[in-house]
């Protein structure tokens, strides 16, 4: 994967990124004449969390589609400030923009992405066409929430106590903590799910282990307890909300609060839609049915440019993030009928 050095309000960063265009699934630029965007993923995890956006031909043939990994997340490498927040994590997004001479995008977040998505079209709106936020956080974190980020820190923090090899119990206790905030009530049982998680815990033992247990806190705890409420007011640009049904952390309410707030400061454009049965990263039978489709049509009626025209010929898609899920254990074939997936 390509990289690109930064130097942001949180500090310099050399940030791992992925440009997919029609022609290249691994490209060095962006096609000038498409609509381009850029995904943000959720906390805890890594730009490969979009595999199935990337691997879906209507997107892929129709736009440029752009992932990296966040501050202290996947392969990207940097420092963090005991300042870090939601403003210092825009900065990195805004600096990643204009280092790759982007025009402006469309951003698509899920949870902690929403976060990053949402203040940046608030203070940067001349960067932004259009949003889709999947399980966007309350705009103030409820106490309960909060208190869970807590514990599955201090699990991880119980690991690492004794020195020598980490507590595999308590790394244990961490990871499963994190499962059962970014899943729904079903069971996790998809060989795929099971590759991500495995992904996620081998980049947090390189980014999180001692002496970076503080910047752990900050990048996945302290950035969602210890945030501003979202500024909202700059905000100009359509606006899709996305809730997943079965989120166990967020109910429904929150989101149409932020719907409402976003109508109340002027955003004339503000959509809430349900995703029936999904978890609060919705699954894979949603992806490739409701949420890829929704993502496309939003994009396109945002844009001045217009999407590609799909040859009914073209080669099959593959994602740049193939050979990653089945190095980690995605057992494709077994998969390939489910639809219950949700991470």
């Amino acid at each position: 994967m390509p990289r690109i050095s930064i130097d942001s309000a949180g500090g310099p960063l050399s940030v791992e990124y992925t440009i997919s265009t029609p022609k290249n699934v691994c490209a060095e630029t962006i096609d000038s004449t498409l609509p381009t965007i850029i995904f943000l993923h959720p906390v805890h995890l890594s730009q490969a969390a979009f595999h199935h956006q990337f691997a879906d031909p209507h997107l892929r043939r129709a736009f440029n589609l752009i992932a990296f990994d966040l501050r202290a997340h996947g392969h990207s490498a940097g420092g963090v400030k005991e300042s870090w927040c939601v403003a210092e994590a825009v900065d990195d997004v805004v600096k990643f923009i204009d280092a790759l001479h982007l025009p402006a995008v469309h951003l698509v977040g899920v949870n902690l992405g929403s976060l990053i998505a949402l203040e940046l079209a608030a203070v940067s709106p001349q960067h932004v066409l259009s949003m889709c936020l999947i399980s966007p956080p309350a705009m103030d974190e409820i106490p309960a929430v909060a208190e869970g980020r807590h514990e599955i820190h201090r699990y991880w923090e119980m690991a690492y106590e004794k020195g020598g090899q980490p507590d595999e119990a308590a790394l244990y206790d961490a990871v499963a903590g994190c499962v059962q905030l970014g899943s729904s009530n079903a069971h996790v049982s998809s060989s795929f799910v099971t590759a991500l998680v495995h992904i996620g815990f081998t980049n947090a033992l390189r980014n999180f282990s001692p002496p970076n247990l503080r910047p752990c806190e900050l990048t996945t705890v302290r950035i969602f307890t210890d945030r501003k409420h979202p500024t909202l007011r700059g905000i100009s640009c359509p606006v899709l909300l996305l809730y997943c049904s079965e989120d166990v952390v967020y109910p429904l309410s929150q989101t149409e609060a932020l719907q409402c707030a976003l109508l109340d400061v002027g955003v004339k454009d503000v959509r809430l839609q349900v995703l029936q049965g999904a978890g609060y990263f919705w699954g894979r039978s949603h992806q490739s049915e409701e949420v890829n489709p929704l993502i496309h049509d939003l994009v396109v009626q945002s844009s001045s440019s217009s999407a590609a025209p799909e040859s009914p010929d073209a080669s099959p898609v593959v994602s740049p993030f193939y050979e990653t899920f089945v190095e980690a254990g995605w057992r494709v074939d077994e998969d390939e009928d489910e639809d219950t997936d949700q991470y």
